[in-house]
């Protein structure tokens, strides 16, 4: 597991608002990893496609930084 307080700041330091918001959570806040990677699997060709059109470079994650933002996209807000 990773670390919500972490991950916050992986969000802020990849610049993942700028896409997404402000308020990034999974619907039901108990989302798996599993069901993390299968929405990445559905909606990243278009989230890829859109990068480009903004000239913006895909992100790239150590493993620990998915785990911390994987535990704060979990994580209910604040």
């Amino acid at each position: 597991g990773g670390d919500a307080s972490r991950g916050a700041l992986v969000w802020a330091a990849k610049g993942c608002q700028s896409c997404h918001g402000q308020t990034p959570r999974t619907a039901s806040g108990t989302a798996n990893s599993y069901e993390m990677v299968a929405v990445l699997w559905r909606h990243g060709p278009e989230m890829s496609k859109q990068m480009k059109a903004k000239n913006v470079a895909w992100p790239q994650f150590a493993a620990s930084e998915m785990a911390d933002l994987t535990a704060y996209l979990k994580s209910p807000p604040r």
